[in-house]
């Protein structure tokens, strides 16, 4: 699955459940007069799931920038070092522990 693919999910799936929270508020309000509890938890509920989605999405793609800029490399460059890196060492552990 492409990234942008999972992106639009994510973002789809928060927009639906704050069209939802809406829906059912209005209905509630406009068939009773009354919203309950149960519906002002679920407002609360797709709320914090919406805002999950896009702060979490937001805030681990602006980390990852940063942490490149700090390195002073290059995004694409960095991930190969990285993973570079990281075979290397586990090579290294490995023949240690042999």
């Amino acid at each position: 699955m492409k990234q942008n693919t999972k992106d639009w999910i994510q973002y789809g799936s928060a927009i639906a459940m704050l069209a939802s929270a809406i829906v059912l508020a209005f209905v509630s309000f406009v068939c009773i007069k009354y919203i309950h509890s149960s519906v002002i938890a679920y407002v609360g509920e797709a709320i914090a799931f919406a805002a999950g989605v896009f702060g979490l999405a937001l805030y681990t793609h602006n980390e990852i920038k940063r942490q490149f800029r700090r390195m002073g490399r290059d995004s694409a460059q960095g991930v190969v070092d990285i993973v570079n890196d990281n075979i290397n060492e586990e090579e290294e552990e490995d023949e240690n522990n042999q």
